[in-house]
């Protein structure tokens, strides 16, 4: 790779400057003479890797050396002048001073090519998916350079448009195999009006010449294109304004609509936060098919400190080939009431 290093001449400086790298990983060298000419303010540093280097990131810092050609240095007693160079830092958001915009230090990162291609079957057409279902998307894995060991399948940190709640798992991919699904899940509350895009990257461990294993990302030859139909399933709770005190128990009505595609049981349950995980408490509710309405029970706890009115989140779940969510989700608000507060309440009536 090229490293392109700057000198800014004052003073009627015009001599050669002679450039020494510090902190370079083992296997890597400078190729040719690092030096910026004389008359000259530029040169790109060719750094090269041997073939046994291992994978690694390194620190490395940039030093120019000079003579003074007679002329003294208010910074120096003796007739040559060195600098460290500097480079734009980044990491700093809001920087105080110039020097907070500089850093002395520049991070080399060696790198692996990966051995293999993610290649998305039929990557150019667009996929008409139910909200709240999920994709499998095909992809073919072409392995190169002998490599057949195992991979995984993950969603890509950053997409290619809003996330707006799509989502899929780690899919591993076991040795030698050449193909693999990814599964894309599309939330119910999705507009039909636009494509979605899941961009997919494989990751594969892969010793270095060294021996260490190093986690190689490839991407995804295309992205899987998505446009949003009708969703397959909906969940609805008839529950009004409840009330819910200390140590008793709500019953829920619900009801569940389901597409004539979707001939599958459907179980509710109540999704609840971490700081009510210990204070509610509510089975699961299998409605089989043909069965559209039920109760879902709540119990509450003796908890004095459950108060206040709540949002609470029901989710309804089918399952495609025993394996795929099909999900649905609503929103009660429940008002918890202790049994401090009810005893208060009456103490304070007027006979």
């Amino acid at each position: 790779t090229e490293l392109a290093v700057t000198a800014t001449r004052s003073g009627g400086l015009a001599g050669a400057i002679g450039l020494a790298i510090e902190g370079l990983p083992a296997g890597v060298t400078v190729e040719g003479d690092p030096t910026i000419p004389a008359d000259k303010n530029e040169v790109k540093l060719t750094l090269v890797a041997a073939n046994d280097a291992a994978v690694v990131a390194s620190a490395i810092q940039i030093r120019g050396a000079a003579e003074l050609d007679g002329k003294q240095d208010d910074k120096q007693d003796d007739k040559q002048i060195a600098r460290t160079a500097t480079a734009a830092a980044s990491g700093n958001l809001c920087p105080r001073t110039d020097e907070q915009r500089r850093t002395t230090q520049v991070l080399l990162a060696m790198t692996m090519t990966p051995p293999f291609e993610l290649r998305l079957v039929d990557h150019e057409r667009q996929r008409a998916v139910h909200r709240g279902t999920t994709y499998r998307a095909e992809f073919e894995i072409v392995r190169k350079n002998n490599f057949v060991g195992e991979l995984q399948l993950e969603m890509a940190a950053q997409q290619a448009r809003y996330r707006q709640g799509i989502r899929g798992g780690t899919v591993d991919v076991a040795a030698n195999a050449d193909r693999a699904l990814y599964p894309c899940f599309m939330p119910e509350w999705l507009p039909t009006d636009l494509t979605r895009r899941m961009v997919v990257s494989g990751v594969a461990a892969v010793p270095d010449p060294q021996g260490h294993p190093r986690y190689l990302v490839q991407q995804a030859s295309g992205r899987i294109t998505m446009i949003l139909e009708g969703a397959l399933l909906k969940l609805s709770a008839a529950a009004g304004e409840p009330t819910l005190r200390a140590g008793e128990t709500l019953d829920v009505p619900v009801v569940v609509a389901r597409s004539s595609k979707l001939p599958l049981p459907v179980t509710v349950e109540l999704v609840l936060p971490a700081e009510l995980a210990e204070s509610l408490r509510a089975e699961p509710l299998v409605l089989a098919p043909g069965t559209d309405r039920g109760m879902l029970r709540i119990a509450a706890s003796d908890n004095a400190s459950l108060q206040g009115d709540w949002p609470l989140t029901l989710r309804a779940t089918a399952l495609e080939e025993n394996k795929w969510p099909v999900v649905s989700q609503t929103e009660i608000t429940v008002r918890f009431q202790n049994r401090t507060t009810d005893e208060s309440r009456t103490a304070k009536k007027i006979p």
